[in-house]
């Protein structure tokens, strides 16, 4: 007969417990300081290797601070033969090496963190052994733009006359009119819109990918959808501190391949919309230092890398050449 020491056990539980939850308040305080879409692909990435851990569905944050390295090894076998969760458009594909690595990167840096507070001894993907795929036998691909009557269709082709072909509008108007990324679009309030003193329509972008609030102009007709968005989630009862469209960014993700889909455009993501937007502003002259503007891009280097043109034959620099 074995006999079981009551105190004892409740001693380890409540200690675990609180191991446990010491862990994930270190956790939780690292992620505070990262981007909110940076925070929840973190948040994915750990969930999913701390499955490949135990059969536990939640977070084994004791489980995690015990991993070591041949742990990290069965869960990059995991990655190997797992599919994206948000393929392109039409079919699912498997996890590129450049994601695979970007979901190691995350996981060590919350190793060094929780190493320097002393909650784990050693970072088991600091191990020199530990592989991670290569970069050059994947290309990423390049975004894709759209042509000016691809735009017109999918900015048309939500119904004016329904709810949700109005907040569908709004959204469309928001990614080729302002050049926001998904994200921004989702976490926008219904009080972050307006106009300043000589009527020009903007809205205010919360935490934007460089960890600051910005706000952004946009053209009459992308202002006047939002408007009318915003009169449709206020008339509903919602209030400034509501979201303007009401739309996860997942599900802003979907509406956008619907829409791609149905008019047969292939490789298309809501990303597209920026491209073009900025690809657009650069063909019709606008220089590079007004486009980082309109973009909010840290460099012009990287407005260049979103040039899209493609020149025509007599536009050709080397023309212009004289001896």
């Amino acid at each position: 007969m074995i006999l079981f020491n009551g105190p004892l056990v409740m001693g380890l539980f409540l200690f675990k417990k609180n191991r446990d939850d010491a862990i994930k308040e270190s956790i939780d305080l690292f992620l505070s300081h990262l981007a909110p879409a940076t925070q929840k692909s973190y948040k994915q990435t750990l969930k999913t290797f701390s499955g490949s851990l135990s059969n536990w569905a939640g977070l084994d944050y004791e489980r995690i601070a015990k991993a070591t390295t041949p742990d990290v090894l069965k869960y990059l076998q995991t990655l190997r033969h797992s599919n994206g969760i948000e393929p392109r458009l039409g079919g699912s594909r498997n996890l590129s090496n450049s994601t695979i690595r970007q979901k190691c990167f995350a996981l060590k840096s919350i190793y060094d963190w929780l190493l320097r507070g002393g909650y784990v001894t050693v970072n088991p993907l600091a191990d020199p052994q530990l592989k991670l795929p290569a970069l050059d036998d994947y290309k990423k691909r390049d975004t894709e733009i759209l042509q000016s009557l691809s735009v017109k269709k999918l900015l048309n082709a939500p119904d004016r006359n329904t709810r949700e072909g109005i907040i569908e509008r709004a959204m469309f108007a928001l990614f080729f009119g302002g050049g926001l990324r998904r994200e921004e679009v989702a976490r926008l309030l219904l009080g972050d819109i307006g106009k300043d003193i000589d009527g020009v329509g903007f809205v205010v972008l919360r935490r934007t990918k460089a960890g600051r609030d910005e706000v952004q102009p946009l053209p009459r007709w992308a202002f006047r959808r939002v408007q009318r968005a915003a009169r449709l989630r206020r008339k509903l009862g919602n209030t400034d501190k509501s979201t303007l469209l009401g739309l996860s960014s997942s599900t802003i993700y979907r509406t956008f391949l619907r829409y791609a889909k149905k008019f047969g455009l292939k490789h298309i993501t809501p990303h597209s919309a920026r491209a073009t937007a900025i690809t657009i502003l650069l063909g019709n002259g606008t220089s590079y230092r007004e486009v980082q503007e309109f973009s909010r891009h840290s460099s012009i280097s990287m407005v260049e890398h979103y040039d899209k043109r493609r020149f025509k034959m007599k536009e050709n620099a080397g023309l212009k050449l004289k001896f």
